[in-house]
C-alpha cells in the first residue's frame, strides 16, 4: 500500500519453516561443544532472505529495510548488526537494558557477555534507526537506552537518526499504533512521496492455509532435514572447515574465535594494582602474600610469591594447580623440592586462586555455578565459562609480571588440573618475556565432557579443533605438552614448527623433576 516490497518469512520451526521445532533441540551439551543455536540457524535465515529480496530486479538495493517485533527484534537488530546492506531498521519491543532475550532462538553463546541489546542496536549507527516500547521490559527505553544511543549517533553527527517511542498503555506488542509509527519512519527514511499514507485501514485476516506456501501444488521439499540431520550436516561441515582455520590466513579468524571464546576482547594495557598483605624472609627466602587487582575489570586475585632475593635472575616461573597455589607446597606444607631447586636456581615462583579456587572456596562451601541443563545456551550467553575465567585470571597474573622492571623471563606451568587452562592461556598471552610453557593434561580431551556442569566445558572447544586446534593460534611459542595422546597432536606439531615454534607431546605424566630442563 506504500508502494514498497515487502517479504515475510517463518522463524525457525513456525508456519511453513518446516524440520526443526522452535523450542526444542539445539539446547544440549552436544550443540554447546559445536555452537550450534536456533538463533545461529535463524540468524542465517534472516541473511539469505536479505540475499534474495536485494537481488530481486524491481527491489533498490540501496533501500531496504528490517524490522520484527519481540524475537523479531532481536533478529533485526542482530542482521543490522552483521549485514551493511540495510539502510534502515525498526526493532520493535526488543531494544531497552532489562531482558534481553526470553528464547533460545535469541541467544547464542557468547553473544551478551558484557553487552546487551542497546549496543548491538547502537552498532547499526549512524544509519536512521528507531524503535518502539511497551509495557514490558522495553518500557524505559527513552531514558535507559535512547540517550546512549544517541550519545553513539552523535559521534557520527547523526544524533537525530535513532528514535524511540514507548506506549506504555499497550503490553508487549507490534499493534496498529507502533506499527503506525514504523510506516511514518520508512517514509521519512526511505524518502517514500509525500502522499503516501501511513494510516492503517481495516482488513480481513487471512486464514492459515491462506497464508501457507506448501500445499498440494507446491509440496515440501523431499530433502527437508529434521533437528539431528541438519545437526550432523552442520557438524560435518565445521570438520571440514578445520583445515583453514590452521593455514597463515586462516590463524586470523581462529584467533578472533578463540578471544571469543576466552573471554580475551578487551585492549590497551591493563592497569594493575598489587597490595601485599604478608611478607616474611626465612633462611633468604622471601614469601609474599597479596592481591592482584585489575583495574578496568575489577578481576582480583589471592596471590603468592617465592624467591631468594640474592640469587634471583630475572625469571618467574607463574604456576597454576587445580586446588589452587597450596599446590605449591607438599604435605608438610613446605615448598615442593622441584619448585625450591628453581628458586635456588634464580627463579621467582608466583601462584594464585584462579576463579573458583583455593580461597574463594574458603569454609568448604565453593560458589555455586550452575549451567542451565535444560538449554546452556542460557548460561554461555551471558556468562563465560569457568575454564574462559580462569585463563583470563593467568592472564592477568602474566601481566602483573610483565609489567614490573627486571623481569628476562616468563615461564608457565599447570599441572594436577590447570594444564588445559595454562594452555589455553598462552594463547592470551603476547607479552615478549614468555618462555617455555608446560603442561599435564592428565588425558584431559574437550570431546570427553559429558555434563555442561564439567568446570571445564568451552562452548566451541570441537568446532575449533579442541586442544591442538585452539594452540594454533600460539603455535609460534616453546610448549611442552604431557598426558595426552601423540598421535593426537601430530598435526599441531607440524603447525608449530611451520610457525617457528616448537610444540613437545609425551604420553607420560609431567615428570617434575625434569621441570628445570623443560624450561631451558
Amino acid at each position: 500500500r506504500m508502494g514498497c516490497v515487502v517479504f515475510h518469512y517463518d522463524m525457525v520451526g513456525y508456519a511453513d519453516q518446516p524440520g526443526v521445532p522452535h523450542r526444542t533441540d539445539f539446547n544440549d551439551l552436544a550443540a554447546a561443544q559445536w555452537l550450534h543455536s536456533k538463533m545461529g540457524l535463524q540468524t542465517w535465515n534472516s541473511l539469505r532472505a536479505l540475499d534474495f529480496i536485494a537481488n530481486l530486479p524491481d527491489v533498490d538495493p540501496d533501500r531496504i529495510a528490517v524490522t520484527g517485533a519481540s524475537g523479531g527484534g532481536t533478529q533485526t537488530f542482530i542482521l543490522c548488526a552483521l549485514d551493511p546492506r540495510p539502510a534502515v531498521a525498526f526493532p520493535a519491543v526488543m531494544v531497552g537494558t532489562a531482558m534481553q532475550g526470553g528464547c533460545n532462538c535469541e541467544n547464542a553463546h557468547y553473544l551478551r557477555v558484557g553487552l546487551n541489546n542497546v549496543a548491538f542496536a547502537a552498532a547499526f549507527a549512524p544509519r536512521p534507526q528507531a524503535m518502539s516500547g511497551a509495557d514490558d521490559w522495553t518500557i524505559d527505553i527513552e531514558t535507559k537506552g535512547l540517550p546512549e544511543l544517541r550519545q553513539v549517533y552523535s559521534m557520527y553527527g547523526a544524533a537525530d537518526m535513532v528514535q524511540a517511542k514507548c506506549y506504555p498503555q499497550f503490553g508487549h506488542n507490534y499493534n496498529s499504533v507502533s506499527r503506525e509509527m514504523m510506516y511514518r519512519w520508512m517514509k521519512q527514511q526511505l524518502n517514500l512521496p509525500e502522499e503516501t499514507s501511513t494510516e492503517e485501514r481495516n482488513f480481513t485476516r487471512l486464514s492459515a492455509d491462506e497464508l501457507a506456501v506448501f500445499d498440494d501444488e507446491h509440496p515440501r521439499p523431499a530433502d527437508v532435514l529434521d533437528a539431528a540431520a541438519l545437526r550432523e550436516s552442520l557438524t560435518e561441515e565445521a570438520e571440514a572447515a578445520q583445515g583453514d582455520l590452521f593455514t597463515v590466513d586462516g590463524r586470523k579468524k581462529l584467533s578472533a574465535a578463540v578471544r571469543v571464546m576466552l573471554g580475551s576482547v578487551g585492549s590497551g594495557a591493563a592497569v594493575i594494582d598489587v597490595e601485599e598483605a604478608a611478607s616474611e624472609t626465612i633462611d633468604g627466602v622471601q614469601t609474599s602474600k597479596g592481591i592482584i587487582t585489575e583495574q578496568t575489570s575489577g578481576r582480583s586475585l589471592p596471590a603468592i610469591a617465592i624467591l631468594n632475593e640474592e640469587k634471583f635472575a630475572g625469571k618467574v616461573l607463574v604456576a597454576a594447580f587445580g586446588q589452587g597455589k597450596v599446590g605449591l607446597f607438599d604435605e608438610q606444607g613446605h615448598l615442593r623440592p622441584e619448585l625450591q631447586s628453581l628458586v635456588d636456581a634464580g627463579y621467582c615462583v608466583l601462584s594464585a586462586d584462579l576463579y573458583l579456587t583455593g580461597e574463594f572456596n574458603a569454609g568448604g562451601k565453593p560458589f555455586a555455578y550452575q549451567v542451565d541443563t535444560n538449554d546452556p545456551v542460557y548460561t554461555f550467553c551471558y556468562n563465560r565459562p569457568r575454564l574462559a575465567e580462569r585463563v583470563q585470571d593467568l592472564r592477568l597474573l602474566v601481566q602483573s609480571v610483565a609489567q614490573r622492571e627486571g623481569i628476562e623471563q616468563i615461564d608457565l606451568l599447570g599441572m594436577e588440573g590447570a594444564g588445559p587452562w595454562v594452555a589455553l592461556a598462552r594463547t592470551q598471552v603476547d607479552v615478549e618475556q614468555i618462555g617455555a610453557t608446560v603442561v599435564d593434561l592428565d588425558g584431559f580431551e574437550f570431546a570427553n565432557i559429558t555434563s555442561p556442569q564439567d568446570a571445564n566445558l568451552l562452548p566451541g572447544a570441537l568446532r575449533y579443533g579442541q586442544l591442538p586446534g585452539l594452540l594454533t593460534v600460539a603455535a609460534n611459542s616453546q610448549m611442552s605438552v604431557f598426558g595426552t595422546q601423540p598421535e593426537d597432536w601430530s598435526n599441531a606439531q607440524e603447525r608449530f614448527a611451520a610457525a617457528g615454534g616448537k610444540l613437545t607431546v609425551h604420553v607420560d605424566p609431567l615428570p617434575l623433576a625434569e621441570l628445570s630442563t623443560l624450561l631451558e
